[in-house]
Formats: structure tokens, C-alpha cells, sequence
């Protein structure tokens, strides 16, 4: 007869503060480089860190386009526009 395993015992470790997400990023934008709509060599540059179309700025907000005035964020159905400073 099989022993009874023991139970697993759960530990739940609270998550650390977060922003809202509707809380937009914050993005220092030191420079922008745009080719074309869509192209693969367009970079953001923010943060100390340089960005391409579909990269992650943080956990919530994906950056969706780099275009010649500004660039286009989205946090799950939320989109904004945020124009290059």
C-alpha cells in the first residue's frame, strides 16, 4: 500500500508594490533613429537602453511603433502616442 505523500505546503510571498497599470512608463528618451514605417533598423533610445519595434519597456508596456514624430506604446488593450521630446 502506497504511503500518503505529505501535503505541499503553499507559501505566499506578497508581490512587490507595483504601478497601476494603466500607469504609464517612464521613459527618458535621449534620441530616435526612424528609416520606415515597420523597418527593422528603427530604434528608440530611452532609459539608457535602445528599443526596437515590438520590445518591452517594462512589464506592462510594449513599445508597437517608432515613427518619424513619436513612438506608440500599448499595456494590453490600452495604446498611447507619446511624441520624441
Amino acid at each position: 500500500e502506497p504511503a500518503n505523500p505529505k501535503p505541499i505546503e503553499v507559501i505566499e510571498v506578497p508581490k512587490s508594490p507595483q504601478r497601476s497599470k494603466a500607469e504609464m512608463p517612464t521613459l527618458s528618451i535621449s534620441g530616435h533613429m526612424y528609416f520606415a514605417d515597420g523597418s527593422p533598423s528603427n530604434r528608440l533610445f530611452a532609459n539608457n537602453q535602445a528599443y526596437r519595434e515590438n520590445d518591452s519597456i517594462d512589464e506592462d508596456w510594449v513599445l508597437t511603433k517608432i515613427g518619424v514624430d513619436g513612438i506608440e506604446i500599448r499595456s494590453g488593450e490600452r495604446t498611447a502616442s507619446l511624441p520624441y521630446p
